[in-house]
């Protein structure tokens, strides 16, 4: 098959482990592409009004709305030619689309509107007698006050909704069926066995029909890149994307196809996989995780601020649905950028989530430890590992003077750093770490935890049991990639080419993510008696580490020889109240003992 490379008997696809035998993945694909085919029976085309609801019979009443749900309700709605008070409408559909960059403006009834808008609700309501909310028309956009009202109530309004109709010009009849062929793929064994030996390669060009070019035209369109609608496909379980000619698809089965695409495109050595970055995957994948629960506001940052947005604040508040922070931070475009980021993570800090914190290490040196929004869309990383922020328990603030700006987080010192390494390459910092009795798998999470993933992870990825390890490997092929002894080219992700594909060989596909790390940085490390803490090299100063109540949402993986897992803070030319800093997940030893504190931290 042309899309693995190979050509008569020369073959560049590797072998799969396939019915209790070894086969040459491109004939496995072709035999199971041949046999999908026929027994593939192409459905009726889809349409969004097919599946709308069956209360969506408008039902508008005068008085109060007793039996809706708790949700704050949209100030108006429109039907036809009429704009309808939203609070009086049990039911309606909310729209999402990509605004025009440059809008047309129109006065229509008593407010000023968008023609783009217009248009749509004239579409859009000859297939439903629904009232509908179409935010350019639904809120004044000449009248401020009640603007900023109703963007406060944006995630209530989409959560409310008996149905979302996301709009994307680019979806046609072609591009649902080869969605939903790649659903009936994905159940199929032979998919299946590709996953289960870790084939990150494998399984991404079966989800993908090789790269089929229908999906690159489906996520060239500029609804995925906005930052607002992430959190207009994600809050409401009946969401459909739609095309210019009225074909749909559930977003879920198009979130389920690109987990594998995300996975491909972290260990990819190009820059762009069917045209798009490895943050623009990360940002979409997350999509299914924040439909299925509320986000940890590191999560829901590495999606957003992945995105782009006219509006700065706008990258602060298109988040707050998904992070349920809505009730806490309030829309407010006149207040500073900087003073609405502190105000996103404090309000996270008193729901008990710090992790934010873990971006904080991909910051550049001076900016304090308020990342914002342009840091995290420059950080091209994806990692295999989920963190959630555990409960602190509760303790006064310590406080001296007047504070300003900054966020409080809960500290216990582990005592000044008592060894500091030389800066130091990869390389180099692998034999010191080694010099100094790590395990290679204790050295992997401590320089590539955080961005690739915990050997555990890995391990349980590629099939390794609990009796054996393949740090070892991982470690001495990230060392050849950066050498330039091992290219980082698809001949040796997943181990193609003349070698036959066995369990426990994907583990490249992880290294070369980890070799893309740090492969042009200087690292230090640095120990204290609370454990060890690799960081990329920064400014010279004094040097304390704390440590702060992060862990992973697994259990099993907060097990290790060394203790459990926490958040290393490396702080440094700090005084009391304010620091430029770095941040790392790590695997710490005994930390100690002591209460948790408060301190405020800019």
């Amino acid at each position: 098959m042309s899309i693995w490379g190979c050509k008569d008997e020369v073959h560049h696809c590797g072998q799969m482990e396939f019915n209790k035998a070894y086969a040459k993945r491109c004939l496995v694909y072709s035999d199971f592409s041949a046999a999908y085919q026929q027994r593939y029976v192409q459905p009726e085309p889809s349409f969004w009004w097919q599946e709308v609801p069956p209360a969506a019979v408008p039902s508008i009443s005068t008085s109060p709305a007793t039996n809706l749900n708790s949700y704050a309700r949209p100030g108006n709605c429109i039907l036809g030619h009429n704009i309808l008070l939203g609070s009086s409408v049990s039911f309606y559909i909310a729209i999402s689309y990509a605004w025009d960059p440059m809008p047309e403006w129109k006065r229509w009834q008593d407010r000023v509107t968008t023609e783009q808008a217009l248009k749509l609700a004239s579409r859009l309501s000859s297939h439903t007698s629904a009232p509908l909310w179409i935010d350019a028309i639904c809120i004044p956009q000449n009248n401020e006050l009640v603007k900023m009202q109703e963007l406060a109530k944006m995630a209530d309004i989409y959560r409310g909704a008996s149905m979302i109709l996301c709009l994307i010009p680019e979806i046609t009849d072609d591009i649902c069926q080869l969605i939903r062929k790649s659903m009936e793929l994905m159940k199929d064994p032979s998919y299946i066995a590709l996953q289960q030996t870790g084939d990150i390669f494998g399984g991404y060009m079966f989800a993908t029909h090789g790269e089929d070019e229908r999906l690159v035209q489906l996520f060239a369109s500029r609804w995925w890149e906005r930052a607002w609608t992430f959190q207009e496909a994600v809050l409401n379980p009946l969401t459909i994307l739609v095309g210019d000619g009225e074909e749909s698809i559930p977003i879920q089965d198009v979130l389920h196809l690109v987990e594998p695409i995300r996975r491909w495109t972290a260990c990819n050595a190009s820059d762009l996989t069917m045209g798009r970055s490895a943050g623009f995957w990360d940002s979409v994948a997350a999509m299914g995780d924040a439909s299925q629960r509320r986000l940890p506001l590191g999560d829901a940052m590495s999606c957003v601020w992945r995105r782009q947005s006219k509006e700065k604040h706008d990258m602060v508040y298109s988040l707050l649905g998904v992070c349920r922070l809505s009730e806490m931070v309030r829309p407010d475009y006149e207040m500073p950028l900087m003073e609405v980021l502190v105000q996103l993570f404090e309000s996270a800090v008193v729901s008990g989530d710090y992790s934010w914190i873990s971006w904080c290490h991909a910051m550049q040196p001076g900016k304090g430890i308020v990342p914002r929004p342009e840091d995290i869309f420059a950080a091209p990383f994806v990692s295999i590992t989920r963190w959630e922020s555990i409960e602190v328990p509760t303790a006064a603030p310590i406080l001296a003077g007047s504070q300003e700006g900054g966020v409080i987080l809960p500290f216990r010192s582990t005592g000044v750093v008592r060894w500091e390494s030389e800066s130091q390459s990869v390389a180099d910092m692998v034999q010191t770490l080694r010099s100094r009795k790590y395990s290679d798998g204790e050295i992997w999470d401590l320089l590539f935890g955080i961005r690739v993933g915990l050997c555990v992870d890995i391990n349980r990825a590629v099939g390794i049991t609990e009796t054996s390890d393949i740090s070892t490997p991982m470690l001495n092929s990230v060392l050849m990639m950066i050498s330039g002894y091992l290219s980082i080219t698809k001949d040796i992700l997943d181990l193609r080419g003349d070698k036959p594909f066995t369990p426990n060989l994907g583990f490249t596909n992880y290294a070369s993510m980890a070799a893309q790390t740090w492969r042009d940085s200087k690292l230090i490390a640095l120990e204290s008696q609370g454990g060890i803490v690799v960081v990329p090299e920064i400014s010279e100063g004094s040097k304390r580490i704390y440590m702060l109540p992060i862990k992973p949402v697994k259990e099993e993986i907060r097990s290790s020889s060394r203790g459990s897992i926490r958040f290393a803070f490396v702080a440094r030319d700090c005084d009391r109240f304010s620091t430029s800093a770095t941040g790392l997940m790590v695997q710490t030893g005994g930390a100690g003992s002591g209460k948790w504190q408060l301190r405020r931290i800019s």
